[in-house]
């Protein structure tokens, strides 16, 4: 069973690649690219290219890095299919967030931590 995590209408699914895969497809085809060009440009053979592209092997972080550029996209969009996830998705877990790391400081007693993050307003 593929693991995911949801909130609000998203799924981040533990097996990205392959719908990365498909977002930068669909891209490539939008843009009127080539797989060829596409693996030129990313300085990576073509049946690498392709492989990637058929989600048999995975990308690389500087891959995707370097697909955002060449394609004008965020890797939000690449990876998550949504331009601002990672700020969505901030926003939506950041207090539940905040109150897990004061709860892990306060049991480890790691009072020097908490009072710095305290007064910088981490926790407001």
């Amino acid at each position: 069973m593929e693991k995911k995590h949801k909130f609000e209408g998203f799924t981040i699914h533990k097996n990205w690649d392959k719908e990365a895969s498909e977002r930068i497809k669909e891209l490539i085809k939008s843009k009127r690219l080539s797989n060829k060009l596409m693996s030129s440009l990313l300085d990576m053979p073509l049946p690498t290219f392709n492989d990637k592209i058929a989600a048999k092997t995975s990308w690389k972080l500087e891959e995707i890095a370097k697909l955002c550029v060449l394609l004008a996209v965020t890797s939000d969009e690449i990876i998550f299919g949504n331009a601002i996830f990672i700020t969505e998705f901030y926003n939506y877990h950041s207090q539940e967030l905040k109150e897990n790391i004061k709860k892990f400081l306060v049991k480890n007693e790691n009072f020097e931590a908490l009072g710095k993050l305290t007064a910088d307003g981490f926790f407001n």
